[in-house]
């Protein structure tokens, strides 16, 4: 979309902090706060994971644990998933003496049903007759078919014979009626977009009964609601959607006492598509000037960091990305499109439907005096590093990478090299403004998820995860790719780790919970100075990533957010 031939004029308090030096990463600026003071959007000043200079800190963490500072209010609402985390895991930003997080909350409102038009909606016929149902789920479960396999698959080819033949065992009229929708249940598999004939007939024999909880629903369907694939995850979608009010919820804390200065809440959505069983939207503000915008699950919006009044707000898809304000232009990823908006009005100047990530959030990234957006997209079966031009919305270009090698988290960029965290591997590009080429990809093998964005520090990259293989704390050498170490941890999977002062910060999941490490920024080994002494009543929200600022950690618990004290004393 064109910007209508208009020059974007940015106010001084949108500045672009930094340089625009060859081949520079570019944020949002941090208006008049001091920017050693500031962790003011997602993966902090410089959108890169590290923050910027402050007071001196403690060389290593009491064995007690840190000194809190203080503990917000509740935020509200039942926990997600199995009740660890309240409102999502987006992290705190921090600028103008505010602490601003959002929340995908959510409060019970009544009973759970899967009425039988929510089960038209996904296919089924309402005039089928008993004998007919029982006619085609005899034929969906006849050895006959459930034996025209290749492999561990059922073979497509065999499928369409099988059913295109079972046609003709029926009559004229039901085929007539019925033909298109029998024999796309019987040629169809599992992971292939429509609704298999068992899990429509499953919902069938639910349909219209009365639940007290989704759970509940859930154990008498036969555990349907875990099953891992788009349409599990529509079935919750439309039960959340009746057992909760969800809302977007932003909240501003005091930084100096943790006390709520303003509480401001939206319409909201449950996510039908990707994680919402387990986790709600989980966006990072980005504030500066005196402005506060943030994507969620319903919408995105532009608030004042002064009191929270509405400045603008924009109907949008549900996302778990961090919005990225540069040059006056705010740019979210959602999975329908790469889009940009004004940032003081809220229209939409440009949107690229080619681009699709529901994670991963973009960063900036000049050459030449020329601004761009780094990001990745997940295609079919495919996952790709891409450029952008930031004020016309022009694909520059894409980097293809590895079959079912997905990205949901944030590239690293270090002068002219993106390091890239997908879920089976780590891997670096050259970037220029005509390609990306490969520079390096890790001999270590994953399976991440691609949730955990990578850190850069000191000419190493340092990265989490690894979920079920190879989980744990890595670093790499930043131009080979060389591993340097690795600690095993187990079952580490969406949290991004900070650098503060020749030291990481990450949220693990620790023994006998989920805690907050602090180690020291080098390729040597693995040296840990401390971690936090959380209880089972203040359990740490594992998935969200930390931030630091003025010396502060701000780590979002259970149902809270707490603030700790990592100065050194005079």
């Amino acid at each position: 979309m064109k910007m209508n031939g208009k020059t974007v004029i940015m106010k001084k308090s949108l500045m672009l902090a930094g340089v625009l030096a060859f081949g520079s990463v570019v944020v949002w600026g941090s208006g008049t706060s001091p920017r050693g003071a500031d962790w003011p959007q997602w993966r902090g000043p410089m959108r890169d994971g590290v923050a910027a200079a402050g007071p001196k800190l403690i060389d290593s963490w009491p064995t007690n644990g840190l000194k809190r500072l203080w503990n917000s209010e509740p935020i509200g609402g039942e926990g997600d998933g199995d009740g660890s985390e309240v409102g999502g895991y987006g992290s705190i930003s921090v600028a103008e003496g505010k602490a601003i997080f959002y929340a995908n909350c959510k409060y019970p409102r009544g009973k759970v049903v899967f009425t039988t038009q929510a089960l038209l909606g996904l296919g089924w016929r309402e005039d089928l007759s008993e004998a007919l149902i029982k006619t085609i789920d005899e034929a969906y479960n006849s050895p006959k078919r459930m034996g025209l396999k290749q492999g561990k698959a059922l073979d497509d080819a065999a499928l369409e014979t099988y059913a295109t033949e079972f046609l003709k065992t029926l009559d004229a009229d039901t085929n007539k009626k019925f033909g298109t929708f029998i024999h796309d249940r019987l040629a169809i598999q599992h992971f292939r977009g429509k609704y298999t004939w068992d899990e429509l007939y499953s919902l069938y024999k639910m349909r219209d009964r009365e639940f007290d909880t989704v759970q509940a629903w859930n154990d008498a369907s036969g555990n349907m609601l875990y099953r891992h694939n788009e349409r599990a995850y529509a079935i919750r979608s439309i039960l959340d959607m009746q057992a909760f009010r969800y809302t977007d919820t932003v909240i501003c804390l005091d930084v100096a006492t943790g006390r709520t200065l303003w509480r401001k809440e939206f319409p909201g959505n449950a996510d039908g598509d990707v994680f919402n069983h387990c986790s709600g939207a989980s966006s990072s503000p980005a504030i500066s000037g005196g402005r506060c915008t943030v994507s969620g699950s319903a919408g995105v919006y532009c608030l004042s960091v002064k009191d929270g009044s509405v400045i603008w707000q924009k109907p949008a898809t549900f996302t778990f990305t961090s919005p990225l304000v540069l040059n006056g232009i705010v740019t979210i990823c959602y999975p329908d499109g790469l889009v940009a908006y004004d940032a003081n009005s809220g229209e939409v100047l440009w949107k690229l439907p080619e681009i699709s990530n529901v994670s991963g959030s973009v960063v900036g990234w000049t050459y030449g005096g020329t601004q761009y957006l780094i990001g990745t997209s997940n295609g079919d079966k495919r996952s790709f590093l891409f450029c952008v031009e930031a004020t016309k919305g022009t694909l520059i270009w894409k980097a293809v990478g590895a079959k079912y090698d997905f990205s949901f988290s944030t590239p690293a960029i270090n002068g002219d090299l993106a390091v890239v965290f997908s879920r089976n591997s780590l891997r670096a590009y050259k970037l220029s403004p005509l390609k990306a080429e490969d520079a390096w990809t890790s001999k270590a093998a994953f399976d991440n998820h691609g949730f955990a964005s990578p850190l850069i520090y000191g000419g190493y990259v340092y990265v989490e995860g690894g979920h079920y293989v190879n989980s744990g704390l890595h670093c790499f050498d930043l131009k080979t790719g060389e591993t340097k170490w690795e600690v095993a941890m187990a079952g580490l999977n969406c949290p991004s780790p900070l650098a503060v002062d020749g030291r990481i910060i990450a949220n693990i999941t620790g023994e006998p919970r989920p805690q907050t490490v602090m180690f020291k920024a080098t390729p040597e080994k693995y040296v840990e100075l401390g971690r936090t002494a959380l209880t089972a009543e203040e359990p740490l929200s594992l998935n969200a990533s930390p931030s630091v600022a003025g010396g502060k950690l701000f780590l979002r618990l259970k149902d809270s957010v707490a603030c700790y004290d990592l100065t050194a004393k005079e």
